[in-house]
């Protein structure tokens, strides 16, 4: 009788599991056609926004665009930001920090990634749990 039982819980673990598993799939698929479709929103707004002369919440970017090296770090750490706190919700990983750098034709060195997550760990901007990057707390010293 028991190991009916066993057999029978084992049975609807092993089913619960792949139906977990699943989901979780579809729901990365999901994400990151979200995350895409986010990008490419924001990219198409940014564009419109220097085309009608409206000033887009850049304007650092555009005042600074001599000094080309500071520009395309500050650049590249605001990427960063605004995907963490885009995927805010189920966190990010450095692969979509990857992707999102690749998707935006942005040059960078293999290991620059973990660099920079390291340097906004450090200053507060993001935080990690599980291996997934979360917005930081913002003036907050305790992490």
């Amino acid at each position: 009788m028991m190991d009916q039982l066993e057999q029978l819980l084992q049975q609807r673990l092993d089913l619960a599991s792949s139906e977990l598993a699943e989901a979780q799939a579809q729901l990365n698929n999901l994400q990151s056609k979200v995350d895409s479709l986010a990008r490419r929103v924001e990219a198409f707004s940014r564009a419109l926004d220097e085309e009608r002369g409206e000033d887009s919440g850049t304007v650092m970017e555009q005042i600074t665009s001599p000094e080309q090296a500071p520009v395309s770090t500050d650049n590249k750490s605001q990427m960063v930001r605004d995907l963490v706190a885009e995927n805010s919700q189920f966190g990010t990983t450095i692969k979509d920090i990857r992707a999102a750098f690749t998707k935006a034709n942005v040059s960078f060195h293999p290991n620059y990634p973990y660099a920079l997550v390291r340097r906004l760990k450090k200053n507060g901007s993001v935080r990690e749990l599980r291996g997934k990057l979360y917005p930081g707390k913002t003036g907050a010293a305790s992490e």
